[in-house]
């Protein structure tokens, strides 16, 4: 959009930034403008967003999410339920069968490995 808007060709744009990345010139100062002008944007749009955190907790919520995704991340709950709940399926299906039945799967299992080399 941005080299739309200059008049740019988006190809032409993007080879140029491409052979500034490799190091040539002058498209490689280029290249480097182009990497400050994006960065600059990015902190701009973020402080915006932090910025709506101070009245929209959504925005703080939000930045949470993508920054720090293990401790802030949404889960899909039904998800870890159902997960869950087959845990305890299977546990209880174990146990239900006798022991000597499960040693003569390991034990089957044991000699199905041995005779596939591994």
């Amino acid at each position: 959009m941005a080299a739309r808007t200059a008049g740019v060709d988006p190809v032409s744009l993007h080879r140029w930034v491409a052979w500034g990345n490799e190091g040539r010139e002058p498209y490689a100062a280029f290249a480097a403008l182009v990497r400050l002008a994006e960065g600059k944007a990015e902190a701009a749009m973020l402080a915006n967003v932090v910025q709506a955190g101070a009245t929209d907790w959504r925005a703080s919520a939000w930045v949470l999410e993508r920054r720090f995704r293990r401790a802030w991340s949404r889960r899909d709950l039904a998800a870890e339920r159902a997960k869950a709940e087959a845990k305890r399926a299977a546990a209880a299906e174990l146990q239900s069968i006798p022991l000597e039945a499960l040693e003569g799967m390991v034990q089957a299992e044991r000699d199905r490995r041995t005779r596939a080399g591994g």
